[in-house]
C-alpha cells in the first residue's frame, strides 16, 4: 500500500499538472484555459464525492480547491501580462531578446515552484485520509495511470 501511494501520489500530481499546464499558458490550449480549470475542478469534485470526506477533511479540501482556483486565475493573468510584454518587444524592428529571456525564465521558474507547492499541498491532504480513503485514492490513481498507458 505504501509503495502504491509513494508512486501513485507523484503520478497523480503529474497527471493533474499535465491537465493543468494549458491553463497556465504553457500549451497550445491556453485560449481554453477556463475550460481546463473547470475540468480540473470537476475532477476534484468527483474525487471528493468518492472519498466521502469528514467535516475536517472537507474544510481542508475546500481551502485547497479555492486556493487552486485563485492560483490558476492569478497565473493566467500573469501569463497574459508576460505574453503582451514579449509580443511588444518582438514587434520592434530590432527586438532585444535579453529583455524577453528573463520573462520566459521567470515563468518557467514560477511554474516549477508551483508544481512543488502543489505536491506539498496534495501530500498534506493525503496525510489526513483514512486507510479506506487512501485505498479509494490509490484506485483512482491506478485508473489514471492505466488511461495514460504507463
Amino acid at each position: 500500500m505504501k509503495k502504491v501511494l509513494m508512486i501513485g501520489i507523484p503520478v497523480a500530481v503529474v497527471v493533474l499538472l499535465i491537465v493543468a499546464i494549458p491553463s497556465f499558458g504553457l500549451g497550445r490550449m491556453h485560449r481554453h484555459s477556463g475550460m481546463m480549470k473547470d475540468f480540473m475542478l470537476y475532477k476534484i469534485d468527483k474525487l471528493e464525492q468518492d472519498l466521502n470526506l469528514n467535516p475536517a477533511q472537507q474544510a481542508k479540501w475546500d481551502t485547497f480547491k479555492n486556493d487552486l482556483s485563485t492560483s490558476i486565475d492569478q497565473r493566467m493573468d500573469k501569463r497574459k501580462e508576460i505574453h503582451e510584454m514579449v509580443e511588444q518587444e518582438l514587434a520592434k524592428s530590432n527586438p532585444d531578446f535579453s529583455k524577453v529571456t528573463p520573462l520566459i525564465h521567470g515563468q518557467i521558474d514560477s511554474t516549477a515552484q508551483y508544481a512543488h507547492d502543489m505536491v506539498n499541498r496534495i501530500s498534506e491532504l493525503v496525510t489526513d485520509l483514512t486507510p479506506e480513503q487512501k485505498q479509494i485514492l490509490s484506485k483512482r490513481i491506478a485508473e489514471l495511470h492505466e488511461e495514460h498507458g504507463e
